[in-house]
């Protein structure tokens, strides 16, 4: 069993996969500790051709794959999953890199502390961001008992993202979960039900990713336009915790302020901020809400939380009739949300 598989899934990379590739098999735990899965997503440049050549260059430590028909990064990782048998899976995008070390830190780390996932920090080289240096301390989650799990749950310290988490395969082999395929915010479905399985999870400060910002960049490109993805995936992810026994029943007011948060608070403050988002889907939105928590209000994490937040919150029951309405509703909610 190799030590760790790569899963990288490529559309129109040409630009920037040479050195995506090159960061991979000069990681210092050795290309030959590595399975390496390349998975072209109905390119229409050279990025096939330049796979079959990375391929060839490591035929024992790559596997190329191309997809019949475009299914978006969730639908390409999904079908490399299917291939991966590393002890630990990492996720790289074709426009990012990894610093020389990366693997070999997070193997070492991961066998040292006996973790399922690490969670570590990753910057944007060409460009500070708001998101760099978010883990601002090291800290360890084990989970001896469901107060435990609670705490981590709670503590806003875990995010939802594949690029900077280190996961132990046979973790995600027993959990089951997996991307929403066709579909932008696609990370929760697959990240967020994990943590009710995993036995220690790490928050590391090691900064050993580098997201590349462009204007190619689906992360540039598609957030904005495709907003309502967002409460579509985390809707998917509620329903998919309903399959997990034991979970809603334990951890059910964890789960509903997490989903109050990604749901709904966060796709109202990004449509305030210039997200594409239909009165339809707002409408639908709020009807969730009630629907599966009607006495939302009074869970106890949102009582701990300031006034510019509970303000998003209360608007799940604000009577809004057209779409003009709503953008004024979204854009104030914004305004208070950042200037609060």
């Amino acid at each position: 069993m190799k030590k760790v598989t790569t899963i990288t899934p490529c559309y129109n990379g040409v630009k920037y996969l040479n050195q995506c590739w090159e960061s991979i098999k000069n990681q210092t735990i050795g290309v030959e500790n590595m399975e390496c899965i390349f998975v072209d997503d109905c390119s229409t440049d050279g990025t096939w051709d330049m796979i079959l050549e990375i391929e060839r260059e490591c035929p024992e430590n790559v596997i190329a794959v191309q997809l019949p028909e475009n299914r978006r990064q969730g639908g390409a990782r999904n079908e490399a999953l299917s291939f991966a048998s590393g002890e630990y899976l990492q996720f790289l995008d074709q426009d990012d890199w990894l610093e020389p070390t990366a693997l070999e830190e997070l193997y070492a780390l991961a066998k040292e502390s006996d973790a399922d996932i690490i969670q570590f920090d990753y910057v944007h080289p060409e460009g500070k961001s708001e998101y760099d240096n978010f883990c601002r301390s090291n800290y360890e989650f084990e989970f001896t008992d469901v107060a435990d799990r609670k705490d981590m749950l709670s503590s806003g310290l875990m995010v939802c993202s594949h690029h900077n988490h280190f996961y132990r395969r046979a973790l995600w082999e027993k959990t089951g979960s997996h991307f929403p395929e066709h579909m932008v915010y696609e990370e929760p479905l697959f990240d967020y039900p994990m943590y009710f399985k995993a036995k220690k999870i790490l928050v590391s400060t090691k900064q050993l990713y580098n997201m590349r910002s462009h204007a190619e960049s689906s992360t540039e490109t598609l957030l904005a336009s495709h907003l309502e993805d967002h409460p579509k995936v985390q809707k998917m992810l509620l329903e998919f915790l309903k399959t997990m026994p034991g979970v809603m029943e334990t951890y059910g007011e964890e789960i509903e302020f997490y989903f109050l948060w990604s749901y709904y608070l966060e796709t109202v403050i990004n449509a305030g901020c210039g997200g594409t988002l239909s009165l339809e889907c707002f409408l639908a939105m709020q009807k969730e809400v009630k629907s599966s928590f009607p006495d939302y209000m009074e869970n106890k994490y949102i009582n701990e939380l300031g006034p510019n937040i509970l303000r998003v919150l209360q608007t799940v029951n604000k009577k809004v009739s057209t779409k003009e309405e709503m953008n004024l509703l979204t854009q104030n909610l914004a305004d208070e949300y950042y200037g609060g």
